[in-house]
C-alpha cells in the first residue's frame, strides 16, 4: 500500500513576478499556457516537501501497460 497526502497550490501574484525568471531558465523554450506555471509550482511544492519521486499519470499509465 502507498501511503500519499493532498497538498494545494495557489500562488499569490507577488509570487507569480519572483517566479518568472527562473520558470524562464528552467523551460529552456518559449511556451504558450499558463498551465506550464502550475506544473513548475506542483513540481516547486513537491521539492521543497522533499518528495523524490513523482509519477504522473501518463507514467503511471505506461507503467501500468
Amino acid at each position: 500500500m502507498v501511503s500519499s497526502a493532498s497538498h494545494a497550490v495557489t500562488p499569490e501574484p507577488s509570487e507569480l513576478m519572483r517566479d518568472l525568471e527562473d520558470l524562464f531558465m528552467t523551460q529552456e523554450e518559449p511556451f504558450s499556457g499558463t498551465s506550464v506555471y502550475g506544473q513548475y509550482r506542483v513540481m516547486k511544492l513537491a521539492q521543497d516537501s522533499g518528495i523524490k519521486v513523482r509519477v504522473s499519470d501518463r507514467t503511471w499509465s505506461r507503467c501500468k501497460a
